[in-house]
């Protein structure tokens, strides 16, 4: 009897998932207050960094507006 190999499909590995990070918002040096984000895909990261874009342009107008640096609030995603 001839043995037939078996081929079997690997899971997608997904280098993302059930990695904790963290967001840090930051006025000037200091952190005023920081929260971990538990990723589970490649997408929701995007998202994570997507928002904190958004936050972080909205920032900048207003530091274009005339408000000063010490008063800009910035979001940083830290990994460990």
């Amino acid at each position: 009897m001839n043995d037939i190999p078996q081929i079997f499909k690997r899971k997608d590995f997904d280098p993302y998932q059930g990695k904790v990070f963290k967001i840090a918002t930051y006025q000037g040096d200091k952190i005023l207050s920081s929260q971990e984000v538990n990723i589970t895909s490649k997408e929701q990261l995007n998202t994570v960094l997507e928002d904190i874009t958004q936050f972080n342009t909205a920032q900048e107008e207003l530091l274009k507006s005339g408000y000063t640096q010490k008063s800009i609030l910035v979001k940083k995603l830290i990994t460990e």
